[in-house]
């Protein structure tokens, strides 16, 4: 069966064009789709980083309301431009189907979601950089926290000051100096936020390898 078909057999089409599949439901039609099941917790996970994109342009719009600045307004431009020349130019003139295991019917070719999450880790990459500093962890030399002008003592633990000094800064702009330890820590929280979306859209059979590839590199 296609994924033209009326029914999908190898699981449901989900809000956003995610396929959340059903092993159960293929082996009623004694169809075998995966020489491998993945685990419940494994396909769990691929379903949730289909919508990790969305996740990250909801983010981004909030961003935009808080700040009002011109770099939240041009991320929001860069994801709708990303959108609209992938899903309604792109994919229209390759025309090339997903695989046959998915439950969306629409074109595959490239994959959009690998374009963005791509795109979106340079972006997080070259800005961290431009924005990192030489000297490590200058109390106060960016943060409203109100504990760098009091007790250092009293401080909470790194990892937590660090959370909650991001809290406190929302608003303000986003081209305040980070130091290393503030590099590291975002940049990891992106690698394991974007960096798992393309394995997740191949594992539940939304877009090939070579899909992907050429949406990452496009």
């Amino acid at each position: 069966m296609t994924n033209d078909s009326v029914e999908c057999i190898y699981g449901w089409a989900g809000p956003g064009g995610v396929t959340w599949p059903d092993y159960e439901k293929a082996r009623s039609y004694n169809v075998s789709a995966w020489e491998v099941e993945p685990g419940a917790a494994t396909t769990a996970a691929a379903v949730f980083y289909g919508y990790v994109p969305f996740l990250v342009v909801c983010w981004l719009s909030i961003s935009l309301v808080l700040r009002r600045g011109t770099r939240e307004l041009s991320l929001v431009v860069w994801s709708i431009v990303n959108w609209f020349g992938f899903e309604v130019v792109l994919k229209n003139l390759v025309q090339g189907s997903r695989p046959w295991q998915s439950c969306i019917t629409s074109y595959g070719m490239p994959c959009t979601e690998a374009a963005f999450i791509f795109g979106m880790f340079l972006v997080q990459f070259s800005d961290f950089l431009a924005r990192s500093r030489m000297i490590a962890d200058v109390p106060g030399s960016f943060s409203a926290a109100p504990w760098v002008l009091h007790d250092q003592a009293a401080a909470p633990p790194k990892l937590c000051r660090n959370v909650l000094e991001s809290c406190v800064t929302a608003t303000q702009s986003s081209w305040d100096e980070v130091s290393y330890s503030h590099q590291v820590m975002h940049l990891t929280g992106w690698i394991f936020l974007l960096l798992p979306v393309p394995m997740g859209r191949m594992l539940v059979h939304d877009a090939s390898a070579s899909q992907v590839f050429v949406g990452m590199c496009l």
